[in-house]
């Protein structure tokens, strides 16, 4: 389903109250972000990006490199947003799941992962200083920085 699924069904997976239907919604618009597909909308950003970002699905190198590679197009995606936007609570929740899912996507493969989440040091943006500040103190990079 989430390899196939068009935009508005998955928008209707995610409306339902059926877990398992959300859940399909959700890693389809994981899938369209790791394709490029992005939605403007920060809370189907964060949604697609913390359904991507689950441990248990990042199991093999393709999985991991989805995950980075949304990680990747969603914090330039919240980094080119106008500044009157930063606080808004949409865009606070999508920059609190990138301040976890970062961590989870290198952990999954860090060989290839570790030197595009520290290049993200260079960047002069706050919201993404922040991101790699939370991400720096996740239990699951503590042990691989």
């Amino acid at each position: 389903m989430a390899e196939e699924a068009d935009p508005s069904t998955l928008d209707g997976l995610i409306a339902t109250d059926d877990e398992y239907l959300v859940f399909c919604g959700v890693v389809g618009l994981g899938r369209q972000l790791a394709d490029g597909c992005d939605d403007g909308n920060a809370l189907v950003q964060r949604a697609a990006v913390a359904g991507i970002c689950e441990p248990r699905l990042l199991r093999t190198p393709d999985a991991a490199q989805a995950a980075v590679d949304t990680c990747e197009r969603v914090t330039a995606s919240l980094a080119a947003r106008p500044l009157d936007e930063r606080r808004l609570p949409s865009v606070r929740t999508l920059r609190q799941a990138l301040g976890y899912c970062w961590s989870v996507a290198v952990a999954a493969d860090p060989e290839r992962a570790m030197p595009r989440f520290l290049a993200l040091t260079a960047s002069p943006h706050p919201d993404v200083a922040w991101i790699v500040h939370d991400n720096r103190g996740k239990a699951h990079l503590v042990t691989l920085l």
